[in-house]
């Protein structure tokens, strides 16, 4: 993480540039940006390109928050209204 972190401040430290791990595995997900900027390095540890996550699922380990720019995927609606039969 360091060295992500000296490539991320050498970039100018992009709010869209972060790594993140998964809240529940030791799982790490680099944002499109921090592919990037860092790709040779993400690849060193066996990077792979895989769906984003939802925000709710990751912590964040590098970069500057908000994080904007960030693509999450879109959070889950837990629950739905039922749809009224007599609207249409």
């Amino acid at each position: 993480m360091h060295e992500f972190a000296k490539i991320h401040l050498a970039a100018g430290a992009p709010t869209d540039a972060a790594i993140f791990i998964a809240s529940d595995e030791d799982i790490y997900y680099c944002s499109p940006r921090a592919v990037e900027i860092a790709g040779a390095l993400i690849q060193g540890f066996g990077g792979t390109e895989c769906p984003a996550p939802c925000a709710s699922e990751v912590d964040p380990m590098v970069g500057i928050d908000p994080y904007s720019g960030v693509p999450f995927s879109p959070e889950l609606e837990l629950f739905h209204e039922p749809e009224d039969p007599d609207s249409n």
